[in-house]
């Protein structure tokens, strides 16, 4: 009987704690710590690679879309999509999330991602030292607010990465996250059709 309704108040809470699938073939990146667990898909990844070596003189914005979960005082992000931002101005000191940036925004998530959610955002800056400024942290509060949403940060030239999640009132780096191998035909049409 306790199990039960141990088991009910959690299905409760934010729809969250559903049953899902921890991937089978997977890539540690970096040592994982904590309760927060970030897996990001393969073509996704290699997505956000390419962008940013595309970008090694400017900025580049990505969204992250996926979906979260917990279980067990765990929390688990997936990132299946990104989505480029195009038309965007990227720098250190400069980034805009403005009305046409949104709308282009949840445009393409509907035509190639109608079924995940706005997981995060991702910025490739050359040069950059991983020190969140002012504009970063403002522009990460002001959008992407909330525990369950990430940054993903890349340096294009040394190619530093580090995934950032909103701790303890601030932007925290993470130590490490997993790379995740499954099929993502959504994820690979987006790449083919932006290749072309």
């Amino acid at each position: 009987m306790i199990e039960i309704i141990y088991k009910e108040e959690q299905k409760n809470d934010d729809g969250k704690e559903a049953f899902f699938r921890i991937p089978n073939n997977i890539r540690q990146i970096g040592e994982i710590k904590g309760q927060q667990k970030i897996y990001i898909e393969d073509y996704a990844y290699t997505f956000l690679k390419k962008i940013s070596r595309d970008s090694r003189n400017e900025g580049k914005a990505a969204i992250l879309l996926g979906e979260y979960h917990w279980s067990g005082g765990n929390s688990y992000l997936f990132i299946t999509s990104a989505l480029a931002i195009e038309n965007m101005e990227v720098s250190p000191e400069h980034i805009v999330f403005d009305d046409k940036i949104w709308g282009q925004i949840y445009e393409e998530n509907n035509k190639y991602f109608p079924q995940q959610e706005i997981v995060g955002w991702f910025i490739s800056l050359p040069g950059f030292t991983m020190e969140l400024n002012d504009v970063i942290r403002k522009n990460h509060l002001n959008h992407f607010a909330g525990s369950d949403k990430v940054l993903f940060v890349v340096e294009p030239g040394e190619w530093e990465e580090a995934f950032f999640v909103y701790e303890n009132n601030q932007l925290n780096r993470q130590p490490g996250f997993y790379i995740y191998y499954e099929k993502n035909e959504p994820m690979q049409a987006y790449m083919i059709e932006k290749s072309n």
